[in-house]
């Protein structure tokens, strides 16, 4: 579809790279409902950040690929930062 579907899979690329079923299945599930929700929507505010949320989850791979984890968690807490000023700024 779009960017929203690789952008929402990452995330659940993530759990199954660590190995956590749990969050996995949990991700799967939301990201279900999440689409389901978006349906009845006309405007979608974390779609408008897509760009910025891509390039952020460009910068937390590098970091896992390097397996710098300090940079990692520090990025993904960025990352869920901007989602949560995304849609309190809506």
């Amino acid at each position: 579809e779009d960017f929203m579907d690789a952008s929402l899979d990452f995330h659940v690329s993530i759990a199954r790279a660590t190995r956590n079923k749990f969050m996995e299945s949990f991700l799967t599930m939301l990201i279900f409902e999440q689409k389901r929700i978006e349906l009845g929507l006309k405007k979608l505010t974390t779609r408008d950040e897509g760009k910025l949320f891509s390039s952020e989850h460009a910068e937390i791979y590098k970091s896992i690929c390097r397996r710098d984890e300090k940079k990692a968690v520090e990025l993904m807490q960025d990352h869920f930062k901007s989602i949560m000023d995304s849609i309190n700024n809506s």
